[in-house]
């Protein structure tokens, strides 16, 4: 057996252990030895295993095998370089160290004190039964926070707080990563950061497509009655009975006597869209939902939250606001997030990507985005560009839930 088939083992040996995969370029890969150990931050959570992370000053896409969490700090040793880099994780002291203190304390942190004070600061209260329940399912959880954002919700909804409908708002909100939202619930007033990002490039056909979606008559029938876009008629709209995104197939999935299933991820992410999309008592309706369609040669499906102003509470001049939330992750761009305020025929469009170098990109056409739009019949009272680092994909969802905790839905749509 020759040096190159021994080397070559041995590398497919130590492979087969490790945990991530980063795309290198030459210029990165020759700076890199077998043995070193890397440090990087999770900066993003694509989906699935794929995430961005910080590797030496440098932003990569990792592919891992191992569950990570965004900003933590992970450290690999470099396993074997080809077109890609392997390495594998190691734990470090101050690693070893973190999973120690962790381990000590318990999974809920927060006391009885901090809910009652976080529910106060939102004009709610509890009773002592939603407490007890909120405080158990809590403990429960992976994120208590979250799990604790999911009962204010249902007290601001006014329903009780039972394990089911706290596990089904709790898998609708992990499921969207909604971290700047979680970790904001302490400032009401503060419920979203903005930080500089680097280095993405986008597509200079984004802003043509941008200007056909709004144009897209289905967005025409959303400004007129208020309407949630759906697919083409005639489209394939098939899915599996598993997708949740179908609404409960209750008599498919019923146990002994008939008694629903509610550990069901299905049914738990199911209803906590229903719980979402509650109406509130006052001037604004709301309506999450998410559909597919075709941004250029792809496929994607959007999540989408509209917010109406009811018709009883239109000025003397009759002008009905509407805001449109749109999140969606792009080949190119990476996540966008679109947020459009119309007033009749006016339209304010806000765009938040998580790359400075897109941002830029989509500045850049400026003037051609506004003429396209323009062409389509929009008055258009303002355009801007947004950098956010670690931009969420829940977009939508937050929008809702902010809907849902906050008093200002109204001046959110003017």
């Amino acid at each position: 057996m020759s040096v190159t088939q021994i080397t070559h083992l041995v590398q497919g040996t130590l492979t087969k252990g490790a945990g991530w995969y980063v795309e290198g370029d030459a210029s990165f890969t020759r700076t890199l030895t077998i043995g070193q150990i890397l440090k990087a931050k999770i900066l993003r959570h694509y989906e699935g295993g794929r995430y961005l992370a910080e590797i030496n000053g440098q932003q990569k896409v990792v592919d891992s095998t191992i569950p990570l969490r965004v900003g933590e700090m992970v450290h690999g040793r470099v396993t074997a370089l080809d077109d890609r880099i392997h390495l594998q994780r190691v734990v470090s002291d101050t690693d070893r160290q973190q999973s120690e203190k962790a381990a000590k304390q318990p999974r809920f942190a927060g006391s009885v004190q901090w809910l009652d004070e976080l529910f106060a600061r939102y004009q709610v209260s509890l009773n002592p039964g939603d407490r007890a329940a909120l405080m158990r399912q809590a403990s429960r959880a992976s994120q208590p926070q979250l799990m604790a954002l999911a009962g204010l919700v249902l007290s601001k909804l006014g329903t009780t707080i039972t394990p089911e409908f706290l596990n089904g708002l709790y898998r609708v909100l992990n499921s969207s990563r909604l971290q700047a939202l979680v970790e904001n619930l302490d400032s009401p007033n503060r419920l979203a950061t903005t930080e500089a990002a680097t280095t993405h490039m986008g597509s200079d056909d984004t802003v043509q497509q941008l200007a056909g979606l709004m144009a897209d008559t289905r967005f025409e029938n959303l400004r007129r009655n208020g309407e949630i876009p759906l697919m083409d008629k005639g489209a394939d709209t098939t899915r599996s009975k598993n997708d949740p995104r179908d609404g409960p197939v209750l008599d498919d999935r019923s146990g002994e006597g008939g008694k629903q299933k509610w550990n069901d991820p299905y049914l738990e992410w199911s209803l906590g869209q229903r719980l979402l999309n509650t109406q509130s008592e006052g001037s604004v309706s709301h309506r999450l939902s998410h559909f597919p369609l075709w941004f250029g040669d792809r496929l994607v499906e959007i999540s989408v939250a509209l917010f109406s102003q009811q018709e009883q509470s239109c000025g003397d001049d009759g002008i009905r606001h509407r805001r449109l939330v749109l999140s969606l992750e792009t080949a190119n761009l990476g996540h966008l997030e679109i947020t459009v305020n119309l007033a009749d025929r006016h339209l304010r469009l806000h765009m938040v990507t998580g790359e400075e170098a897109a941002t830029e990109r989509l500045a850049r056409h400026f003037g051609e985005l506004r003429s396209q739009l323009e062409r389509y019949g929009w008055e258009i009272d303002e355009i801007d560009y947004i950098t956010e680092a670690a931009v969420e994909d829940g977009a939508a969802v937050r929008a809702v839930v902010e809907h849902h905790i906050t008093q200002d839905s109204l001046s959110r749509l003017m």
